[in-house]
């Protein structure tokens, strides 16, 4: 389990009618890292918590499709994990005031540690510039500004993983699985979808921005252009609006793309897929 990335599901509650709500996010890189080497890519949602508007350099957490994380856990490669405010109640209320001491000793420590490594390059800084005499004491050339400083640029570190959050297994994740795709019937096929282009070689990214579901990479994306817009997947016995087929279609074409249209039967487990191109356009 150690060597398996492990998939936040957060948002939602523990009702079973909110599944649709849960959003899976990974927060250790590490782990990004792991599933990014079994073709999954993902979007980085974290920004800066002092200029939350920004949106050029996001960072973690990597935000990921559900179709992604349910791949990734079917196939061996990561667990979920469903993280609801009242799992962390619930630890709260098991937490010890020895452990809480601890951490906040730990903490203290580290913060200590930091503090006097930079009063020591303060020392040095002022004997190159000022020639500070080289037995003078900190206190007698760090002023209580100086010191302020020091003390509000402390590196405060934010752990990846919260000590709190219990540790699922591998059989709670699969069960996990179970739960979502039973609740959702949309979400079941859009899956048999995914998982068919993903064992055809395909990497997957969400495809909004394209008019579809998903658009699809003959390889990794940062070496390749997307190749298909991937629509939602229906019923067999379903109807196909016309209008909206033509529309995609030729915005498939102008961005250079196949728009594809998958159909999904309940008595077989593999998808069909059907491509449209605007013939003559451009």
């Amino acid at each position: 389990m150690g060597e398996k990335a492990t998939i936040y599901l957060v948002g939602g509650s523990q009702s079973d009618d909110n599944w649709s709500q849960l959003v899976p996010v990974l927060y250790d890189i590490e782990d990004i890292d792991k599933i990014r080497q079994h073709g999954v890519a993902g979007v980085l949602v974290g920004t800066l918590g002092g200029a939350p508007q920004q949106n050029v350099f996001l960072g973690v957490p990597l935000r990921l499709m559900m179709e992604e994380a349910l791949w990734l856990a079917e196939a061996g490669h990561a667990v979920l994990q469903r993280v609801t405010g009242q799992d962390l109640i619930h630890s709260l209320e098991g937490l010890h005031a020895e452990t809480l001491k601890k951490w906040k000793d730990e903490d203290s420590a580290e913060m200590g540690r930091q503090l006097e490594w930079k009063r020591a390059k303060f020392l040095q800084k002022m004997k190159t510039i000022r020639g500070t005499n080289a037995e003078a004491e900190p206190c007698d050339v760090i002023k209580d500004r100086d010191e302020q400083l020091m003390k509000h640029s402390i590196f405060v570190e934010t752990k990846d993983i919260s000590r709190l959050a219990k540790q699922y297994s591998e059989t709670v994740s699969g069960l996990l699985c179970q739960q979502i795709l039973a609740h959702d019937k949309k979400l079941r096929f859009n899956y048999k979808v995914y998982k068919a282009l993903r064992e055809n070689g395909y990497f997957m990214s969400p495809g909004a921005r394209f008019g579809g579901r998903y658009v699809a990479y003959p390889g990794d994306p940062l070496r390749y252009h997307s190749h298909l817009t991937v629509q939602d997947a229906r019923g067999k016995e379903e109807d196909i609006d016309l209008l909206n087929m033509i529309n995609g279609a030729r915005l498939g074409t102008s961005v250079k793309k196949t728009w594809v249209l998958p159909g999904v039967s309940s008595d077989k487990e593999a998808p069909d897929f059907y491509s449209v191109e605007w013939a003559g356009f451009g």
